[in-house]
């Protein structure tokens, strides 16, 4: 009878917990909400431009890669991490900038460095193993026009 209850309690929980989805999720929609026209202009060009047209597909192998991952984010979940937080504030404010400025080449970085400071604010160094297939995505960010 021992035994049942030292192996329950050896089990991970995948539920997701309400802080998670507090600390995670409504920072991700509100950088969303602020980077939407930069967004939208950002999947325009991937679908317009022969020369980004990898983007979609930049998407989809970083959508596997963290599914091959999934086992081991949610095994080696650590605390959080004040490094990332300030990260975060520090690519926020950059994201903000670079929204009133219009500087779209910014704007896409600024938001996926949030995103990764974001994971490394709230998993501590088990998202590490996410921001590599993440940094990916970073081939698909279009460099900026430049006028002639």
């Amino acid at each position: 009878m021992e035994l049942n209850e030292s192996m329950s309690a050896v089990e991970p929980n995948y539920t997701l917990s309400r802080k998670f989805i507090i600390v995670g999720f409504i920072p991700l929609a509100i950088l969303t909400v602020i980077a939407w026209d930069g967004l939208i202009l950002l999947s325009s060009r991937w679908y317009n431009d022969e020369a980004y047209s990898h983007g979609f597909i930049m998407l989809l192998v970083i959508g596997y890669f963290l599914y091959q991952e999934r086992e081991n984010l949610r095994r080696d979940r650590h605390a959080q991490s004040w490094i990332g937080f300030s990260c975060f504030v520090l690519a926020v404010s950059l994201l903000l900038i670079a929204h009133v400025t219009q500087i779209l080449t910014l704007l896409y970085q600024a938001y996926l460095v949030s995103i990764g400071s974001l994971l490394i604010a709230i998993m501590g160094r088990a998202s590490i193993r996410a921001l590599l297939p993440l940094s990916l995505i970073f081939f698909a960010v279009p460099l900026p026009y430049f006028t002639q």
